[in-house]
């Protein structure tokens, strides 16, 4: 955070150890019953224990000690490591609610009614940032979320670009902060139940608001297959391409993991009626051909912002290179000074210290980032799962660390989710017709995205340059593929009993 080498704002180095985040973490080695328990106190435990613990042959508790042994073993192979935390996170939800809560920091008891379940100096406790010093990870008071790091907005927490222009900025001109844009969040994008409870506005609150005719659908349902007819020719072809390197179904899966991401994404931002989940997707078609999360990148499919290519054509990032358009809100480190100088390393780890456009719906500038960021910030605070509330603050702190990051699966789209929110988008969904939807820049449908200040299509005619008619096309294919998601999730509403 706000490191520098060689010139270039430099993204967090590695992690040596997994980085298991909160909502997939192993659980930790389990103590055995009776011996663990002093023996003064476990009279005083022993109805504490039998709810907490269960009995001594618990099959759970013999699996999640083999699983936590074969997570040991596994430690040169994180991909291993993954598949075992996975599985024993499952585990862990499934005992005692009472252990769950404690162990994800939702509980104010004291670190001594831990002690008598868990091992707090097992390692794999360590990797939940829990100790027997510390016995409550960072994310352990929702309320109080401005005491914690992942909230914190000081310049020391945060990726050195973010103050690149001296401050941390939600406007282009500089002159608004952080706490005056939230309070217009909170009091523009979420409703109060009267007793100053919030909670986010959804697309349907918004059609109801407005006496639109939204479909209401909370449960988004597309496949692989689908997903390739929605987006068209682009998709099937990059979906090939990656085949031909890794592996026939290879890139079904990606595309299947992305699908899985954006549905978590929706239900989260609630996202929920046809109409808004069709601009969504409407404009991932058009930005990225589904297929690509950064903007100017070569690899697609990848869900590895590290391992992201950047081209160096006049039309990649190079764009925001310095002296050009844009280039203080969005290289405002200056990572791309010199880029003509750099090899193609040096220039993907510079890009990677921007504030070009990632998600499946494009964020830009920096403070673009802060507002889609703050957004977010407010959805975890409100959202009731705290399984939600954990991968929001996750997300939040990858992406203050590490612009790049917004281009994470695990993270963009629900990223996308938020910029949806805080630009209007979600509050415009409610006046979308079902068909013939125009993105030409001035409408319901993508002024949220392109700003509305005019329209591609006659900009084009004016000036039918190659990137104009670049624009063109994109817009059309938005157009397209609303249209198809539109016909394809109302047959399916209206196939179900």
């Amino acid at each position: 955070m706000g490191k520098e080498k060689a010139g270039l704002v430099s993204a967090p180095a590695k992690k040596d150890t997994p980085d298991f985040t909160l909502a997939t973490q192993p659980a930790p080695q389990f103590k055995p019953e009776a011996d663990s328990v002093p023996v003064q106190r476990q009279e005083a435990q022993e109805e504490k224990k039998s709810s907490v613990q269960g009995p001594k042959t618990s099959e759970l508790h013999k699996k999640a000690l083999e699983l936590t042994e074969q997570f040991a073993a596994a430690n040169d192979n994180p991909q291993t490591q993954a598949k075992i935390g996975a599985e024993l996170v499952q585990i862990y939800y499934m005992l005692d609610s009472r252990i769950s809560s404690h162990t994800l920091g939702f509980s104010n008891a004291g670190s001594d009614d831990l002690a008598t379940v868990f091992d707090l100096n097992d390692p794999l406790f360590g990797l939940m940032g829990i100790s027997a010093a510390n016995p409550y990870n960072n994310f352990s008071d929702w309320d109080a979320a401005a005491k914690n790091t992942a909230a914190s907005w000081d310049p020391k927490d945060l990726h050195a670009a973010y103050s690149g222009n001296g401050k941390v900025r939600t406007d282009n001109s500089g002159t608004g902060d952080v706490e005056s844009f939230r309070e217009k969040v909170k009091t523009s994008n979420f409703k109060d139940d009267g007793n100053g409870n919030l909670s986010l506005k959804g697309t349907m609150d918004w059609t109801k608001e407005q006496g639109g005719t939204a479909t209401y659908n909370p449960d988004l349902d597309i496949s692989v297959s689908e997903m390739k007819q929605i987006v068209g020719p682009g998709l099937v072809y990059h979906a090939s391409m990656y085949d031909q390197k890794h592996g026939k179904g290879s890139a079904d899966q990606v595309i299947q993991s992305w699908i899985d991401e954006m549905k978590t994404a929706f239900r989260i931002a609630k996202i929920d009626t046809v109409e808004a989940q069709a601009a969504y997707i409407g404009h991932s078609a058009g930005e990225i051909v589904f297929s690509k999360l950064s903007e100017g990148q070569t690899n697609t499919l990848s869900s590895d912002p590290s391992e992201a290519n950047y081209s160096k054509s006049e039309g990649g990032p190079v764009r925001y290179g310095p002296g050009k358009k844009y280039h203080d809100s969005v290289d405002p480190a200056n990572a791309l000074n010199g880029y003509a100088n750099m090899d193609q390393d040096q220039f993907n780890h510079a890009v990677n210290d921007t504030f070009i456009g990632r998600g499946p719906v494009q964020v830009t500038h920096d403070w673009g980032y802060t507002r889609a960021l703050i957004m977010m910030e407010e959805m975890a605070k409100t959202t009731e799962k705290k399984e939600d509330k954990i991968l929001l603050w996750e997300a939040v702190k990858a992406i203050k660390e590490d612009p790049s990051q917004a281009a994470n699966p695990k993270y963009s789209f629900l990223f996308s989710a938020a910029f949806m929110h805080i630009s209007g988008g979600a509050r415009q969904s409610a006046r979308l017709a079902t068909s013939n939807v125009d993105f030409y820049g001035q409408d319901a449908a993508s002024s949220w995205v392109a700003g509305g200040g005019w329209n591609i299509l006659e900009h084009y005619n004016a000036n039918p340059t190659k990137a104009n008619k670049g624009h063109v096309d994109s817009a059309n294919r938005k157009s397209r593929a609303y249209s198809e998601v539109v016909k394809l999730l109302k047959a399916k509403l209206k196939a179900k009993p």
